[in-house]
């Protein structure tokens, strides 16, 4: 599956996951396995597994993806803008 960083707290290392109409997906920093030490902010694309626990959908497996315009994306109430 593909998707965003909704938002991310790097005091706790968690965060959620923005995926089309879908639910927050909750996910935590030691599931990402590409690149360990990185900024995670807000609109990076990302690949991931989804799995359901009893808190709620979870991501497994997580893959911070470039993005292909090579453009920042950020989020200004609710919409997600590509900045060039």
């Amino acid at each position: 599956m593909r998707g965003f960083i909704k938002w991310f707290d790097e005091e706790k290392e968690y965060g959620f996951i923005e995926y089309d109409d879908c639910q927050d997906i909750f996910f935590h920093k030691s599931e990402i396995q590409n690149i360990k030490d990185i900024k995670i902010y807000p609109g990076q694309s990302i690949k991931f597994d989804l799995i359901v626990t009893c808190k709620g959908l979870q991501a497994k497996n997580v893959f911070l993806l470039k993005n292909a315009w090579n453009c920042a994306i950020i989020f200004i109430g609710g919409i997600r803008w590509n900045i060039s």
